[in-house]
C-alpha cells in the first residue's frame, strides 16, 4: 500500500510538471483599451503615451506575431534601433502584468516574451559609474539591478509623439480615466 502512495504522488508531480515553462495567469480583468495596436508591429500606449515595439529584441514581426529568438546582451554590447531608447525602470515595469508570472507581460500584446531579464536605461543609485543598471525580470515582473556585463533581453521604446502629431489611432488625453492611472 505504501509503495501505492508513493507511485500516486509521483505520479502527479510529474503531471503537474507537464506544463513548465508555460505562462500562469490568475483571472483578471484586463484593460482591453490601455493598448493600440499600430499594426505594423508597435504598440501605443494609451497610460504613458510611450510607443512600444511588441517584439524583443532580435525577433520580427510577422503578420500578427513575433517571429524569430529574442537576442540577449550585454548592456555595452547594445545599440538601438534610430529613434528607440531602453525604457527607464518605472516604464518598464509599468508593463508588467502582475496577475501573471513566467512571463509577468501580457502575451496578447507582447507575444513570445522570454520570462527573464530585460534592460532599462536607469542605473542602480548606490553605483553611479554605470556598473549596475536594473532590470526587469519578467519571471514576476519585478526590478533588480545586475551588472551591465550580464545578459539581458531588450525591448525597445519612444515617445509616441513624432513632428507630424500623434502615432497611432489614439491618445492618452482620450483614453478612459481608468486607463490613465
Amino acid at each position: 500500500m505504501r509503495h501505492l502512495v508513493l507511485i500516486a504522488l509521483l505520479l502527479l508531480s510529474a503531471g503537474a510538471g507537464a506544463g513548465a515553462g508555460a505562462q500562469t495567469c490568475r483571472e483578471t480583468a484586463a484593460a482591453a483599451t490601455r493598448f493600440v495596436d499600430n499594426g505594423d508591429g508597435t504598440l501605443l500606449d494609451r497610460r504613458s503615451g510611450l510607443q512600444w515595439q511588441r517584439c524583443s529584441a532580435g525577433q520580427r514581426w510577422v503578420g500578427q506575431d513575433c517571429r524569430g529568438r529574442p537576442q540577449a546582451v550585454s548592456l555595452h554590447a547594445l545599440q538601438a534601433p534610430s529613434g528607440w531608447r531602453l525604457p527607464s525602470l518605472q516604464e518598464l515595469t509599468a508593463l508588467a502584468e502582475l496577475a501573471c508570472h513566467s512571463p509577468a507581460i501580457d502575451l496578447r500584446w507582447f507575444p513570445h516574451t522570454p520570462a527573464g531579464g530585460y534592460w532599462t536605461q536607469t542605473a542602480f543609485a548606490s553605483e553611479p559609474t554605470g556598473e549596475r543598471v536594473w532590470q526587469v525580470n519578467f519571471i514576476y515582473g519585478e526590478g533588480q539591478p545586475v551588472q551591465a556585463s550580464l545578459s539581458g533581453h531588450v525591448r525597445w521604446v519612444r515617445e509616441a509623439l513624432s513632428a507630424r502629431g500623434w502615432r497611432g489611432s489614439g491618445s492618452p488625453a482620450s483614453a478612459p480615466s481608468s486607463d490613465r492611472d
